[in-house]
């Protein structure tokens, strides 16, 4: 099996299988040194190569470790170019190339049964949801501050069904309160959870893990269940062909939904909506839940009008 690429003359060149694989360790360098370079104008460049060394290498198991991945022993070069890239102050390309990278590294697997490296990942990627408006980079196109919106967002839609994965393979509750396995988010056959997201169902460190990213995602919850929202709502009227649906919408991440904005941002938000509706579908309450509530607030508001009639009686 080889690797088919594009050749600058427009044909494809098929590589064998080990080639790129012998010169791995200078390209994730190139990548590394690249994303954290001081030039700015490089960085994009940097993650983007290490986004392709993670698409076409993510999933190639190490020939001399048995159950480990090729790509675990460059976790400290793929954490770093993230922090990098995620940096508060990052250019807006470089932090839409940053939420994507955070995307394959979350697919490949490689933060999946380590909780140290999992930690720092989420600290990344809940540093930007503090400080969520301003990713929308004023100065330059809105499309690029929404782009790198619905990678992050993306990025942690990720994580929480990495989490429900983990809840899954070892028979927890999933990644919070109210979560809940669905088809196609892990099993303990499998070592691949929903829509590309790797999973080591023998891993002691699994819970480890699934806790991290509950913990994580606990302050910040109503707010990413609101704006995954959001991101599946916007995906539902840039589809629609209904007469004069898109001129009425007025989307939770951007505010107006202009056509030059809505061209440029439909591909990062078709990428974005499966994992998004898995991870929105997994943390709503249960319908037993809700009506449960709902029934616990009517009651509330009987007893509070009956409370009401009696002190008018009284007087």
């Amino acid at each position: 099996m080889g690797l088919e690429l594009d050749s600058p003359d427009g044909f494809l060149v098929c590589l064998p299988a080990d080639h790129l694989v012998n010169h791995l360790q200078p390209l994730i360098d190139l990548g590394y040194k690249l994303t954290t370079s001081p030039l700015e104008s490089l960085r994009p460049a940097g993650a983007q190569l290490l986004q392709q060394i993670l698409r076409y290498f993510g999933t190639v198991a190490d020939p001399d470790v048995p159950d480990m991945l090729l790509l675990e022993q460059y976790q400290a070069q793929f954490v770093a170019a993230l922090r990098a890239a995620l940096a508060a102050g990052a250019a807006p390309a470089l932090a839409v190339c940053g939420g994507n990278l955070a995307i394959s590294f979350l697919g490949a697997g490689l933060a999946a049964g380590d909780g140290a490296v999992m930690r720092r990942l989420m600290d990344l990627l809940i540093a930007p949801l503090e400080s969520w408006q301003g990713l929308l980079y004023g100065g330059y196109a809105e499309s690029v501050g929404v782009r790198a919106r619905v990678a992050l967002l993306q990025a942690h839609a990720q994580c929480a069904n990495l989490a429900s994965a983990f809840g899954s393979s070892s028979g927890g509750s999933g990644s919070g309160s109210g979560a809940r396995s669905i088809k196609g988010v892990g099993s303990s056959s499998s070592t691949r959870g929903g829509f590309g997201v790797c999973i080591s169902p023998t891993s002691s460190n699994n819970d480890l893990c699934r806790s991290i990213v509950v913990k994580s995602h606990a302050p910040y919850r109503d707010m990413l269940l609101l704006l995954w929202w959001g991101v599946l709502l916007d995906y539902a009227a840039f589809s629609s062909s209904l007469p004069g649906f898109m001129e009425n919408h007025k989307s939770l991440l951007f505010g107006d939904t202009y056509p030059e904005v809505v061209e440029a941002v439909q591909g990062t938000y078709a990428s974005a909506w499966p994992p998004v509706l898995v991870a929105l579908a997994s943390n709503l309450p249960a319908a037993a839940d809700l009506a449960a509530a709902a029934a616990g607030q009517k009651q509330q508001q009987r007893q509070a009008a009956w409370s009401t009639f009696v002190e008018q009686i009284s007087s």
